[in-house]
């Protein structure tokens, strides 16, 4: 590219932006920002692989997300984050009382979110998910209504934030609800009369063999239903594995099992940041010797950093790739909460946390405030590039000279074009937990969609 030096005093540098507010309502064709070409390093050093190193896309395999709608929707109160109580009375385990823990049965979270305590309808931190998760090149969210609790206003809150970036011609991953292990027929049936039978965001549903997925056993739920969704039933058990054909699991210790649809092929498998089991058993986080993040090849990692590199997960990616099935499920991104017990499963302790629990016994892949940060996130970008492959990056084009008068026709024959997803100046502005109050955030201003450099 011919430029003098005036022209590279102004850094050759095109960014075409948009001000304020991203408009909702315009009608725009999916802009591909190509995010399986990027490259980001985390804070280990660890570097996403490209196009060379993980092959030619693979379209034929899925990711699944779970994916948590309950932050925010079970009480207000807090937020009671365990790893402070823990940090400023040591003791606090053997002591049930309030303070320092919020009252008995009430959630407390493990840590803080990159995004805050948010609530899980927060418009803001939505758009950040679809971006982020879309980015990463997963598929399919899958909601957790497994406590027969489907937070209709939360995923249809979610449903419209994803339909809005969606008309912007942004991407995002689509959605499936994961049901009541033992008793489905009432939730399947709530979630069909809300959203599947008078057909609302349509686009958004995840389709697998030709309908709508749900993970529900078919033979505990209502007629009407039984043709509109392909079934997939939910083994709870982490241990156990299959007992028949199209069954799907969420969570499982190493090594995972194969779950085989009715024609005999390898159709699904887990990963997990953590388990909350302890030998056979399953237990509540709280207790000891768990399969928290640093556990992997059959022990615990004691070295003092282990937690922040995801040992556990690492080691069932290794397995899933092995096997390679048509579809990957990764529990989880948001859990974050869990309810203070006294006791689980038969176990009694004056405090317990079942679901989570600290930094390491927990299964989080949202980045983190502090701690880890990001580099769960990145991990997982990186196995899902190995497993789904990568396009090759955009090639530089030809040298062209460009004439700085204001007007940019000169740029579009300029390659690379760097592209970003639209809508990160949105501002933010919704309630939180009862301690914050509000989240705020007004300063979004230019939003950057593309860029081209002179060379």
């Amino acid at each position: 590219m011919s430029l003098n030096r005036v022209q590279l005093a102004l850094l050759a540098l095109l960014a075409t932006f948009a001000s304020g507010h991203v408009p909702q309502t315009l009608a725009a064709d999916v802009v591909d920002t190509w995010p399986d070409t990027w490259s980001a390093t985390d804070a280990l050093g660890r570097t996403l692989i490209d196009h060379q190193q993980a092959g030619p896309p693979r379209p034929d395999r899925t990711v699944g997300v779970f994916y948590f709608l309950w932050l925010g929707q079970h009480g207000t109160g807090g937020p009671y984050d365990i790893t402070r109580i823990l940090a400023a009375h040591p003791d606090a385990m053997s002591r049930p009382t309030s303070p320092p823990w919020g009252p008995a049965k009430h959630y407390h979270h493990w840590g803080e979110s990159l995004f805050g305590y948010y609530f899980s309808d927060d418009a803001w931190v939505l758009r950040k998910h679809a971006q982020m998760l879309s980015d990463a090149n997963v598929d399919v969210i899958i909601f957790d209504v497994t406590n027969q609790v489907t937070y209709r206003k939360v995923y249809m809150r979610l449903c419209e934030v994803f339909a809005a970036v969606r008309r912007d011609g942004g991407r995002t991953p689509q959605i499936a609800f994961l049901c009541p292990f033992w008793n489905p027929h009432k939730t399947v049936d709530e979630l069909y009369a809300d959203l599947y039978k008078p057909g609302l965001h349509t686009d958004l549903w995840f389709q697998w063999k030709g309908k709508p997925l749900i993970l529900a056993d078919p033979a505990k739920v209502s007629d009407e239903v039984k043709g509109f969704f392909t079934f997939r039933a939910p083994q709870p058990d982490y241990f156990r594995g299959p007992s028949g054909p199209d069954q799907w699991g969420w969570l499982e210790i190493h090594p995972q099992h194969v779950y085989r649809n009715s024609a005999g092929e390898a159709e699904q498998m887990t990963v997990g940041i953590g388990q909350n089991g302890s030998g056979k058993r399953l237990c509540a986080f709280s207790e000891a010797n768990t399969y928290g993040r640093s556990w992997h090849r059959g022990a615990q990692d004691t070295r003092p950093d282990a937690v922040h590199y995801g040992f556990n997960i690492a080691e069932q990616w290794e397995r899933a790739l092995e096997v390679d099935p048509q579809f990957i499920f990764i529990t989880g991104w948001n859990e974050w909460i869990a309810m203070r017990l006294d006791e689980f499963a038969g176990v009694r302790e004056p405090v317990m946390f079942v679901d989570v629990f600290t930094q390491e016994d927990s299964r989080d892949i949202e980045p983190m405030k502090g701690g880890h940060a990001d580099n769960y996130y990145y991990q997982m970008v990186n196995h899902i590039r190995r497993y789904k492959g990568v396009r090759p990056g955009p090639k530089a084009g030809k040298p062209a000279t460009i004439t700085i008068d204001g007007r940019f026709d000169d740029w579009r024959v300029v390659r690379p074009e760097f592209r970003d997803d639209r809508g990160d100046t949105m501002h933010r502005d919704h309630p939180a937990y009862d301690d914050i109050g509000r989240y705020e955030n007004r300063t979004g201003r230019n939003d950057f969609l593309e860029l081209n450099v002179a060379r």
